[in-house]
């Protein structure tokens, strides 16, 4: 028993001959900020950016505070607890929302 497939290389179309849809989908631009990322106001850029948070070296941190007699761990605390926003265009830093 043979059954009618209805695919378009069964009928002789070719893809250039189906039809194509009238509006195309619009396509994102390369500057625009995805959504849901972080996103703040840079005084230095004076624009709405995204950004990131620098990385700790724990390491670097506890050599610090072992040398200065803990005189440095109030500093790492500080670090570690209120990360400073960096700015993704200037590389500034971002303090207030």
């Amino acid at each position: 028993m043979k059954t009618l497939e209805s695919s378009p290389s069964s009928l002789g179309a070719s893809p250039a001959e189906l039809p194509q849809s009238v509006t195309p989908a619009p396509k994102r631009r390369d500057d625009t900020l995805a959504v849901g990322s972080n996103t703040a106001r840079c005084s230095h850029c004076n624009k709405t950016v995204a950004y990131h948070y620098s990385p700790i070296n724990h390491k670097k941190q506890l050599f610090l505070t072992v040398f200065t007699i803990g005189l440095w761990l109030p500093l790492w605390l500080g670090m570690t607890l209120c990360p400073t926003k960096l700015c993704d265009e200037c590389g500034g830093p971002i303090w207030n929302d």
